[in-house]
């Protein structure tokens, strides 16, 4: 790879806080401030043989594992006093691009968002024959149907399930007349209104007819129900 990642910061260790390490052979320098640019890359099924198996720990303090390039620190320390306090804790994070040729922000943003990235794929052509075919002009207003899907499977005939459910919610009403009514004229003005319209006996078309059961919904902190 030409590049791995940007440069990473190593902040100096307070090596007075932990004197079993003053003598050891590290890897890399961890006395001093400064900034390296990593020039090789190790996989997880590389980086265990380059240890030795040594190990050195404390009741506090960092880990340090022998390698064969040195002793390697691992572990949350304690940087010395010249250094920030927003130093103090470092985490770095590789981004490494196995890609030759990177995408820029604009197309990386543009693949992210696209509907195609969920797995929902339509065919633009049959979805704008569709509204074409069902779009009119009523009352100075466009009209278009709903986007039906023609390969849907056909729902189950709920015709007597509905039935008994209305009678049962019927029943109930009829316990609170007042409600009764009110249930009613909200039906009637859908009726009137066109929201709402009859399916006739339910036999007929059963393939595309499924009913939907309703029922009374009271909110008595609502003026309206």
């Amino acid at each position: 790879m030409p590049h791995i990642c940007e440069p990473l910061l190593n902040a100096a260790v307070d090596l007075e806080r932990y004197p079993h390490l003053r003598a050891l052979d590290f890897a890399s320098d961890i006395e001093h401030d400064s900034q390296f640019r990593p020039d090789t890359l190790l996989g997880s099924d590389q980086y265990w043989t380059l240890l030795t198996g040594e190990l050195i720990k404390s009741t506090s303090g960092p880990v340090v594992l022998n390698s064969q390039l040195g002793w390697i620190l691992s572990g949350p320390v304690a940087v010395k006093e010249a250094m920030s306090q927003h130093t103090a804790l470092i985490t770095h994070v590789l981004r490494v691009d196995g890609m030759i040729e990177s995408r820029c922000l604009e197309r990386d943003l543009h693949f992210f968002w696209e509907i195609e990235s969920l797995g929902i794929v339509e065919d633009e052509s049959l979805v704008q024959t569709q509204f074409e075919d069902n779009v009119r002009f009523e009352n100075w207003r466009y009209v278009v149907s709903l986007p039906w899907k023609e390969t849907c499977i056909a729902l189950p005939d709920n015709y007597e399930l509905s039935l008994r459910r209305l009678n049962n919610l019927f029943k109930r009403l009829k316990r609170t007349p007042d409600l009764l009514i009110k249930y009613d004229s909200v039906i009637r003005e859908q009726l009137e209104l066109g929201v709402v319209v009859p399916v006739g006996n339910g036999k007929s078309g059963a393939n595309l007819v499924h009913y939907m059961p309703h029922h009374v919904v009271v909110r008595q902190d609502k003026s309206h129900n």
